[in-house]
């Protein structure tokens, strides 16, 4: 699948690296109902990212983008989505202001907006919210770059999200999980950048607290990409769910989380692999099996070293796809 770059960011584009398979077994009828798909207008700054009757509306007439997270006919998430870096001297950047796009994208796989806010430190804001189409998750995830030629005085990340008045935040069965729940929705929240691990320092945290979802990191080198996955299969209610960094290098070499982050999660059959480069690559990087060129990926696990990609963020139109 080919896509030409968006006009108001040139370079920018997204890319599919699997083919589609059209054989169908003899005799059985071909289903041509399609899955409803996300809205986006520019002019009006609202979008909606559709994951069939659930959806995931976004305001960005504000300084801070307002969210309203619906699934099974009842809000979530209903508010703005908050963010603030803090240095280590206690400065701090509450991260709101206006916010410019820089790239949707709607496919089979799914929704996908991504929006960008410069601070007058330098600092550049890459705001990416993502909802897949069938399996009923999203992720929500903001990348801290610098671009200046030194890195950023920051060294801490902070967000929150409004929760809807009927729901509750709870813990989950794994460490760092928080359930959101409200009869009879259960969405599982998990913060991709940390760890799961009992035996590792996490690196942040993740609570429900005051009607608000919060989480936080901390980082070093002034840049870094703070995920969170949001889970409502109800298949996955129960299954126990893992996650953890993954290595990323180049030229075979380990390159810092302040160049590039992956992370995987794991919950019953579904496997997925998220990677954001926060530096451009002078060669191909790989990570758990995944070679890549690009920005953003979210690709599913199905085998050792096979992908089914779900999105695929590229700077340059001209790179080769991820494999």
């Amino acid at each position: 699948m080919n896509r030409s770059p968006k006009p108001d960011k040139p370079g920018r584009t997204s890319a599919t690296s699997r083919a589609r398979s059209t054989s169908r077994a003899k005799g059985k009828s071909r289903n041509t109902t399609r899955p409803p798909r996300g809205r986006y207008s520019i002019d009006r700054r609202l979008a909606v990212l559709v994951c069939g009757e659930d959806r995931l509306h976004v305001d960005l007439n504000h300084p801070e983008p307002l969210l309203r997270l619906e699934v099974g006919g009842r809000d979530v998430l209903a508010g703005p989505w908050r963010g603030e870096l803090t240095g280590p001297d206690g400065q701090q950047l509450p991260l709101h202001g206006d916010w410019e796009h820089a790239c949707w994208e709607s496919d089979a796989d799914g929704d996908y907006l991504e929006v960008q806010l410069m601070t007058d430190q330098g600092v550049r804001i890459d705001r990416m919210l993502f909802v897949e189409r069938r399996h009923q998750f999203a992720l929500l995830a903001d990348a801290v770059v610098s671009d200046e030629p030194t890195p950023s005085p920051f060294d801490s990340y902070s967000a929150s999200l409004a929760l809807a008045d009927h729901i509750i935040g709870q813990s989950g069965t794994a460490p760092l999980e928080v359930v959101l729940a409200g009869r009879p929705i259960k969405v599982r929240t998990f913060p991709l950048g940390l760890q799961s691990d009992r035996t590792r320092p996490p690196g942040g945290n993740l609570k429900a607290s005051a009607g608000q979802l919060h989480w936080s990191r901390q980082f070093t080198g002034g840049a870094t990409w703070a995920p969170l996955l949001l889970d409502w299969n109800p298949k996955r209610t129960r299954k126990p769910a893992t996650w953890c960094p993954v290595t990323v290098s180049e030229d075979r070499k380990i390159v810092p989380a302040h160049v590039a982050k992956a992370a995987r999660w794991q919950c019953g059959t579904e496997h997925l692999l998220c990677y954001r480069s926060l530096q451009t690559p002078q060669s191909g990087r790989a990570a758990l099996g995944l070679h890549t060129w690009s920005e953003t990926v979210v690709t599913r696990l199905k085998a050792p070293g096979k992908f089914h990609t779900l999105l695929q963020i590229v700077d340059d139109p001209n790179q080769a796809p991820s494999t």
